[in-house]
């Protein structure tokens, strides 16, 4: 890894730290404020990076999953199956997760991407071929629901989509 790879991985450890400070490890739900800046703390692969699919897996529930690393960091993306993309048209877009636990173990969040499936191969595909999708502060189960979609419909502000 060289300098410019751990200076971005140090980059996504303090987004990281800070998403957690800033939303707190027991709180349900963010505020107005913290939803309204939860992008603040998505970490997407740069423009200039490739994304490529590897032969790892990681299991999602049962489904076992495809992994692509980011040429520039080296940092994990799973290719989320289409019931878990319900928000981001799957018919249209595949998203992308990355799990904030595998950079700091006690951390429940993740930055996704989305890239339109009219991009042709997803073997690999460019940095500058993402969409934006949205960080979330609670990756799994009904504190997900909590944290991450049922602000949209409190705060009437749906954020990456």
């Amino acid at each position: 890894m060289n300098e410019m790879d751990q200076g971005e991985n140090q980059d996504r450890t303090t987004k990281i730290i800070k998403a957690l400070e800033g939303f707190g490890r027991k709180r349900l739900m963010p505020t107005r404020n913290v939803h309204l800046h939860r992008n603040d703390f998505n970490c997407v692969p740069n423009s200039m990076a490739t994304i490529a699919k590897t032969l790892e897996t990681k299991f999602i529930g049962k489904k076992p999953c495809e992994v692509y690393r980011d040429s520039l960091t080296g940092c994990k993306w799973v290719k989320m199956p289409w019931y878990l993309s319900l928000f981001h048209n799957p018919a249209k877009n595949l998203k992308f997760m990355a799990f904030d636990n595998d950079i700091i173990a006690s951390a429940t969040s993740s930055s996704e991407f989305i890239i339109s499936k009219a991009k042709g191969s997803i073997e690999t595909f460019a940095g500058s071929d993402i969409k934006k999708g949205s960080y979330n502060f609670r990756t799994n189960g009904i504190r997900h629901f909590w944290a991450d979609i049922f602000p949209v419909v409190v705060y009437c502000k749906c954020i990456g989509s």
